[in-house]
């Protein structure tokens, strides 16, 4: 077995580095361990070593004020098996026919211009000009008058980066197909939307985007592929604190303090620190593009913060984040919000 080095990240999965975390524990531990085995009489070493489980599993039960209330064993299934665990977190089978979300009102836009003939693509195989215009024309209207595309000359798929990431969203959750030129919806597609219409399709284009949709692809900073792996630990963040409006650099905060380890993956730059890129790429990725994007949260301006990109927003959830799932041991709690 490969010796664990100190600067290493805990196989705990908690995301901090061995020696500020089970390392740091681990005199603490043996010695609460060694107390309460001193008063017990084991027949066998099998008893011994059951005991021993027994100790270790209550221990990765023990909730963590750095998890915001999580154990580790619970960060574990958050973070590994985030839709594959009902005991913590139940996803609804469907959500509300009027829901809006950004996704959905993008993806309404290519499944109204896609009839049984398929939707002629430019010779680049792109979506076409005039659907480009529109869609963004109409869009814009709902986003404040500081939004970069209102300053966007929108002549291609690109220019509207918003609609082009959801064409690429539905094209890895199975819901078009290229054929000769031109674009067409999928049988599966299709029986999604016959069943619930765009709203229908939200289940799948969630997972999908958590799953299968590269984060990164949507802005300027380095991949970090965990801040996307632990899109389930900020949606608990959101439902515990997404009451009230709050800055973005207060989820900023709250995701560094669980997963400091990160600051450990930054190339040393000379115009940033560590933690002012991560807490600017998270701010963006993951409160922008992905809660916002998928209507779980709504965002702000802050005209009086002049902070580049992230410390100029405020955050507070929607009700479509209680819709689209529970978590189990919050709601037993009673502190589901």
């Amino acid at each position: 077995m490969k010796k664990i080095g100190c600067d290493d990240p805990c196989p705990c999965d908690s995301g901090k580095k061995f020696k500020h975390c089970c390392q740091n524990q681990a005199a603490g531990v043996n010695d609460e361990l060694f107390d309460m085995m001193s008063g017990q009489d084991f027949d066998s070493l099998d008893e011994a070593q059951g005991f021993v489980d027994g100790f270790i599993q209550q221990r990765n039960q023990q909730l963590d004020d750095d998890f915001h209330g999580l154990s580790p064993d619970q960060m574990h299934r958050l973070l590994h098996f985030a839709f594959d665990s009902p005991e913590l977190f139940v996803f609804s089978g469907s959500i509300a026919a009027d829901t809006q979300a950004p996704v959905l009102t993008l993806a309404r836009y290519m499944v109204e211009a896609i009839d049984e003939k398929g939707l002629k693509l430019t010779a680049k195989g792109n979506l076409p000009q005039k659907l480009c215009k529109e869609a963004a024309n109409d869009f814009r209207q709902d986003l404040s008058s500081d939004d970069i595309l209102h300053y966007t000359k929108v002549n291609k798929e690109e220019d509207f980066f918003d609609l082009h990431v959801t064409r690429v969203l539905f094209e890895v959750s199975g819901l078009l197909r290229k054929s000769k030129g031109r674009l067409f919806l999928t049988k599966k597609c299709r029986q999604l939307l016959a069943n619930g219409g765009v709203v229908g399709l939200y289940p799948l284009l969630l997972q999908n985007y958590c799953r299968k949709f590269n984060w990164s692809y949507r802005d300027g900073f380095v991949e970090y592929p965990f801040i996307q792996q632990s899109w389930l630990f900020s949606v608990y963040l959101l439902t515990l604190y997404g009451g009230d409006w709050k800055p973005f650099s207060f989820y900023e905060s709250c995701y560094l303090q669980a997963f400091p380890a990160l600051l450990d993956m930054v190339d040393p730059k000379p115009y940033t620190t560590a933690e002012d890129e991560v807490s600017r790429c998270y701010g963006w990725r993951t409160l922008n593009n992905f809660l916002n994007y998928f209507g779980l949260a709504n965002l702000e301006k802050l005209a009086s913060d002049k902070k580049w990109v992230t410390g100029g927003y405020r955050i507070i959830a929607t009700p479509l984040l209680a819709e689209v799932g529970q978590f189990v041991f919050m709601r037993e709690n009673n502190s589901f919000h």
